[in-house]
């Protein structure tokens, strides 16, 4: 019996055919990288002959493989151009697909080195000139109490005193001179008695009567000159007494004034001068900083575990939850956030210190300068009571300046009143000698006699008048002398008080000037302080900007990716969609989805936390919290 085999083949209408057989070339060029029917397309055009070729006889081979194996036997021997290969996914991804991280940008590199070469340090010129400035204070203080001791004037006042004493014994050579005119008073009587002894009336007869009248006019001049001899001195000598006297109530008041007490002046000032403790800053430390560092670590607490739960959320949705990456993740956040409290403690107690400083500074600034303003006040006293001193000094030294003119004054008037009764007594003298003369004719004995005694008498008279005028004149040049040593010892006392208190006003100076060099110095400290920290939040600031466009790179680079990875995946989606619809797949299958997610960095997460702990103090300082 004979077999007969039937072979039966399927095939579907040529259309599908072609299509699978495109779709299947299409897949190994997106494989392989082989050429595919564009591409076979391409190579046609560029070579008609090898279209007509294909067109002809296709040899049972698609467009693509026709293409390539005329390539391969004819066209690359001829130097035709190979028909273009689609590069692979892999040779895709690898140049496309690979994952780029921003860098530093200008700005953040140029706050990195601001901060490596100016951030810290700073301050130190300016403490160099607060050092400065304190040393000159230091210098000017005790230049001021150089001046002070160079403004000792007692010496002075000790010349002023021996002056005194000079014009006291001035008061003592006048009361000589008193006595010079008391012995001219003695001639004056001892002229009288000469010439009473000229009386010659028991002699001559005839002239009696003349000599009688002569007589009468000598009893008138005697009595006279005697009158005169008994003027009243007795007020001069007194008030020349009590000037003297004056003038040592006048020098004990100046040596009063001299020692001044300064003692308390000087202790208060020296007490301003001392030096600052920065011991002191304890007591103006805040009591509630600890509680502030606690709510602060609180809300930190809480925005790093918001932080975590965002990481976690994250993870699940990437798939990733539980994986090595979220666990580093996690520990980097852990890090940053303990790094982010150790820098928020460390501000928050300088700047507290920094504070209590500043309070505890101006605190003793103002002590000091209280101190300093109420030794001076004090001076101020004991410079107004010595000057009073020296005021009532001046004044009883020309009260009794007055009071000894006065005496010289009320002695001139004796003597004038002396000289007068002299003058009287030489007339009724000269009336006597007419007398005599007539009595002469009666005899030129009793004339010679009368004469004689006459000369004797007249000698005695320009004797005493000698006297008396030698007397004044001594009296006159010892009172100048006494005035002058007198004046001469109240311009050295009157110098003296100036110079002191020009020393004084200098010393006064110097130590306000060291005052303001000492504030002058603190206050450069404080600038320092402050330009340090400008010069921190200039860095800080200049990082943050360079920080928003390295974020904003970093979008650029990540969104660039994903669109490579679009195009890359584009002809697979295609593909995929070919294959479901020969399939017969629904549509609603024929989808392909590629996401690319984008991954932050590390150092973008620690940027991240940062801002995060930034924002939570923001936030505490706006709900009241003190935190600085």
């Amino acid at each position: 019996m004979a077999t007969e085999a039937t072979t039966q083949i399927m095939a579907e209408s040529p259309r599908i055919e072609d299509a699978r057989m495109r779709l299947l070339d299409e897949a190994e060029s997106l494989a392989f990288g082989a050429p595919n029917n564009a591409s076979a397309m391409q190579y046609f055009q560029q070579n008609p002959d090898v279209a007509a070729a294909f067109k002809a006889d296709p040899k049972g081979l698609t467009a693509a493989q026709f293409a390539q194996q005329h390539y391969q036997e004819f066209g690359q021997k001829e130097g035709r151009a190979a028909p273009p290969v689609r590069p692979t996914l892999g040779s895709q991804l690898k140049e496309f697909g690979a994952y780029n991280v921003a860098g530093f940008t200008p700005a953040q590199q140029a706050a990195l080195d601001a901060a490596a070469s100016q951030g810290i340090g700073a301050y130190n010129p300016y403490m160099d000139n607060a050092n400065a400035a304190l040393a000159a204070a230091y210098g000017t203080t005790g230049e001021a109490a150089d001046v002070l001791r160079g403004a000792d004037t007692r010496n002075q006042f000790f010349d002023a005193q021996a002056a005194m004493r000079q014009a006291g014994q001035a008061g003592g050579n006048i009361t000589s001179g008193i006595g010079q005119i008391n012995e001219g008073l003695s001639y004056l009587d001892s002229a009288a008695r000469r010439t009473a002894q000229s009386d010659t009336t028991g002699q001559f007869g005839a002239a009696r009567q003349d000599l009688q009248s002569g007589l009468g006019a000598l009893s008138t001049a005697q009595n006279l000159a005697a009158g005169s001899s008994q003027a009243n001195l007795q007020p001069a000598t007194s008030n020349i007494g009590q000037g003297i006297g004056g003038l040592g109530q006048a020098q004990q008041l100046a040596l009063g004034a001299s020692g001044a007490n300064f003692m308390p002046s000087q202790q208060l000032l020296l007490g301003a001068s001392r030096g600052y403790d920065p011991a002191s800053a304890q007591a103006f430390m805040d009591p509630y900083r600890q509680q502030v560092i606690d709510e602060t670590m609180r809300q930190m607490d809480r925005q790093g575990a918001i932080a975590g739960q965002g990481l976690a959320n994250q993870a699940v949705r990437s798939g990733a939850f539980g994986g090595e990456r979220e666990g580093i993740q996690r520990a980097e956040m852990q890090r940053n956030l303990m790094d982010q409290k150790a820098s928020t403690i460390a501000n928050l107690l300088s700047q507290g210190y920094s504070q209590a400083q500043a309070q505890a500074m101006n605190a003793f600034e103002q002590q000091q300068g209280r101190q300093m303003q109420t030794g001076q006040q004090f001076g101020s006293q004991a410079a107004q009571q010595a000057q009073l001193g020296q005021g009532a000094a001046g004044l009883y030294g020309n009260l009794a300046q007055n009071q000894i003119g006065a005496g010289q004054a009320l002695g001139q008037l004796g003597v004038q009143q002396a000289q007068l009764g002299q003058g009287a007594a030489g007339q009724f003298l000269q009336a006597g000698q007419q007398y005599g003369n007539f009595a002469s004719q009666g005899g030129a004995l009793a004339g010679q006699e009368s004469a004689i005694n006459q000369n004797i008498s007249n000698l005695l008279l320009q004797n005493a008048q000698a006297r008396n005028q030698a007397a004044q004149t001594a009296a006159g040049i010892y009172g100048q002398q006494g005035q002058q040593f007198q004046q001469l010892g109240q311009g050295i006392g009157s110098l003296a008080g100036q110079q002191f208190g020009i020393g004084q006003q200098q010393a006064q100076g110097l130590g306000a000037m060291a005052g303001q060099l000492g504030q002058l110095g603190v206050q450069q400290a404080a600038l320092g302080q402050t330009a340090q920290g400008l010069q921190q939040s200039d860095i800080n600031f200049l990082y943050n900007t360079g920080q928003a466009r390295q974020a904003l790179n970093q979008q650029a680079l990540d969104a660039q990716r994903a669109t490579n990875m679009q195009q890359i995946y584009a002809p697979y989606q295609q593909a995929g969609f070919l294959s479901d619809i020969q399939r017969g797949a629904p549509s609603s299958q024929m989808s392909t989805t590629i996401s690319s997610t984008p991954q932050a960095s590390p150092f973008q997460q620690a940027v991240g936390i940062g801002l995060g702990a930034i924002s939570t103090l923001a936030g505490a300082q706006k709900a009241g919290l003190k935190l600085f």
